[in-house]
């Protein structure tokens, strides 16, 4: 929205003509969020800003304008706090927004070593089954890939018959 406001000087008896003074109404940016990204082992996370929006000044990590209406904000803490300042380019009319605090939480560790598969003939006893962890990490067997009962823990489990 804009108005239009005249200015006029009148010395004694004459008046100048009226000078018009435009007035431009600005809105402040506004700005929605992609789903963040976690890296560097979870100690870190990206998110994507669409925005309409100039510039963004993150109170921490790092602003990349993509050039497209959206901003790549990077190296951002897991469990931090960020403020975004939006900047618009025409007027002071900046916005502030408060990310919503996200933790990307512990590293998932790498899957264990198996042993390999085992085949055996019928009526033949149940090989032990092996497999190794990283260091510090403890084996657990399941009965399924997920939702599964734990059969048991430890490096070596011998199943019980098919």
């Amino acid at each position: 929205m804009n108005t239009t406001i005249y200015i006029t000087e009148l010395i004694e008896c004459c008046e100048a003509v009226a000078e018009p003074v435009d007035i431009f109404l600005e809105s402040p940016p506004t700005a929605t969020l992609a789903e963040p990204v976690c890296y560097a082992g979870n100690t870190l996370y990206s998110i994507v800003v669409t925005t309409d929006a100039v510039n963004i000044n993150p109170s921490v990590g790092l602003a990349t304008n993509n050039n497209d209406g959206t901003f790549t904000i990077t190296d951002i803490p897991s469990g931090a706090l960020v403020t975004l300042i939006l900047e618009n380019s025409d007027a002071d009319c900046n916005s502030e927004i408060e990310l919503p605090e996200f933790d990307c939480g512990c590293a998932p560790p790498e899957p264990p070593i198996s042993g390999g598969n085992e085949t055996i003939c019928e009526g033949d006893p149940l090989p032990s089954l092996n497999a190794t962890a990283g260091v510090g990490q403890e084996i657990d067997w399941y009965n399924a890939a997920t939702d599964g009962t734990l059969l048991s823990t430890g490096n070596t489990f011998t199943p019980p018959a098919l």
